[in-house]
């Protein structure tokens, strides 16, 4: 019985979103490096949530939606208003450049 409840128990959390993104920085876009040319850069913003709630992988476009909220909360912090992807989400961690754009 105790093992049925904690896989009832991780199978609900593997589709919980633990991440809660500043009312400021949800309209923070992704875009691409030829986008922001005319941007100043501000420096780097690294999102990284659990990529696995104990032995079971979590939804990965979960995953991914939870290290840009992440990251779009760091950049606000930074003043920034546009992150663009350094490298590819790994493990629940991906690393975004900040660039501040007029808009």
């Amino acid at each position: 019985m105790k093992l049925v409840s904690a896989l009832l128990v991780t199978v609900m959390v593997t589709g919980c979103s633990w991440v809660k993104v500043a009312p400021e920085a949800r309209d923070i876009p992704l875009k691409t490096l030829a986008e922001v040319g005319q941007c100043k850069y501000l420096g780097t913003a690294t999102g990284k949530t659990k990529a696995k709630v104990t032995v079971i992988s979590r939804n990965d476009k979960k995953v991914a939606k939870e290290v840009l909220d992440l990251a779009r909360n760091e950049a606000l912090s930074m003043s920034g208003n546009t992150l663009v992807a350094k490298g590819d989400l790994v493990d629940g961690r991906q690393t975004f450049a900040v660039y501040r754009c007029l808009q």
